[in-house]
């Protein structure tokens, strides 16, 4: 599969387009709806988006999107990972880990390959090590839906055993190297296929408790972040991962005027963004550092810092991330993280000191960032999320253009 170079036109807009189920698909781009009420290409009902979203914030899972997989299509709900470039389905949920995952598991429907008239086994295998767990997989080609797009052929894996994971996965990661992997992984599909114009997606995946997330395939929401995008380049093209380069790490206390930066430097460390991680993993010193800035917070057994639920998530501190020139404040109430395994609410870092990198910026991170992926020129976009524009036009603008987007498309030349 040859390496696909192209250009980003951040600025070109769009005509406006209605959307309905959650999901357009329009010219060069795909926007759809961060866990929806079904893929797109069978139907679905709102009280299964409200089971899915209260599993999923009482799981280990962040962020998933459904797709369409088979024929008939059957909605599976995998987890969106921006640090893997794999999809596959059907983990064992016996083995998940924990109670509240394991609950999640069994709350999700598996792929029935028996079920689907175009299921091919390919007679291979797979698999792959996570940072909670492990996955090994059988490989098929089938049909799988994007919303309304109809990927033909797309090879995935189906779980034949697996441990500490609730959920199939659908990676989203550079193919190691820059270049393309042995097979044409699910974005490479849209591109190949002529949904998208370019191997690229932004990820707008909203505060916590927010239903309101997207990602969108070959496209950029221009009312979802505030000022320009900041590029970054992808360091270390030889992992699957998007890493970048932190700057700064600090805190706004509620009274404080300015941030109270507990890590700076030109230079900066290396860190992945990792959607499938519910917290931002950071080094020791800077994670206990942060972690003793919330007010009450209280070190425990596993090194987490519990702090009162309500109190934080009411308070207006923010943690702040600076990247080159663009400084991405998230709220104190998205950085707080729900624990599955007693409930309580912790500061959303853990310590993690790695020979390869200094950290990870996970879901606590991206709750308050909108992100764009660029894999062809191998660079990411990031700039404050925004939902403001959204909400007035819900607010003060008739049902017919309540869910009416701005887009700018990648463009590939």
């Amino acid at each position: 599969m040859p390496l696909i170079r192209s250009s980003i036109l951040l600025s070109l807009p769009l005509a406006v387009h209605a959307v309905t189920g959650g999901t357009i698909v329009g010219k060069g781009y795909i926007r759809h709806a961060i866990n929806p009420a079904s893929s797109g290409n069978g139907g679905g009902n709102e009280r299964r988006q409200i089971d899915v979203n209260a599993a999923n914030q009482a799981a280990s899972v962040p962020f998933t999107i459904n797709l369409g997989m088979g024929t008939p299509g059957q909605s599976i709900t995998v987890a969106i990972d921006t640090a893997s470039t794999e999809l596959w389905v059907n983990p064992t949920c016996a083995a998940a880990r924990g109670a509240a995952d394991t609950q999640f598991c069994n709350s999700l429907p598996q792929f029935a390959s028996a079920r689907s008239s175009t299921a091919v086994d390919l007679y291979t295998s797979g698999g792959r090590q996570y940072r909670n767990g492990y996955v090994q997989w059988s490989y098929f080609y089938d049909n799988v839906a994007v919303g309304d797009a109809l990927l033909q052929t797309q090879i995935f894996g189906i779980g034949v055993d697996s441990e500490g994971l609730p959920s199939g996965v659908l990676g989203l990661g550079p193919p190691i190297g820059g270049g393309a992997g042995s097979y044409p992984f699910l974005l490479d599909t849209l591109f190949y296929q002529g949904y998208i114009n370019s191997r690229a997606y932004s990820l707008d995946v909203q505060g916590a408790g927010s239903a309101q997330g997207s990602v969108i395939f070959g496209g950029v929401d221009t009312g979802k972040y505030i000022g320009a995008l900041q590029k970054l380049a992808i360091s270390g093209s030889t992992d699957e991962r998007y890493t970048i380069q932190v700057n700064a790490v600090g805190v706004t206390q509620p009274s404080a005027a300015a941030s109270e930066f507990l890590y700076q430097s030109d230079v900066g460390f290396s860190a992945y963004i990792d959607s499938a991680s519910p917290v931002s993993r950071l080094p020791t010193n800077l994670a206990n550092a942060l972690g003793q800035r919330f007010p009450g917070a209280q070190k425990d057994a596993s090194g987490n810092y519990i702090v009162d639920c309500d109190a934080t998530a009411a308070a207006a501190g923010t943690v702040d991330f600076r990247l080159a020139d663009k400084t991405i404040r998230v709220p104190w109430k998205d950085f707080i993280w729900k624990m599955p395994s007693n409930g309580l609410c912790a500061v959303g870092v853990a310590a993690e000191d790695s020979e390869s990198r200094s950290g990870d910026t996970g879901a606590t991170f991206l709750r308050a960032a909108y992100v764009v992926f660029d894999q062809d020129n191998q660079h990411v976009h990031v700039a404050q999320a925004a939902n403001c524009a959204y909400r007035y036009f819900v607010k003060h603008i008739p049902v017919l253009y309540a869910d009416d987007y701005i887009l700018a498309v990648f463009q590939h030349s």
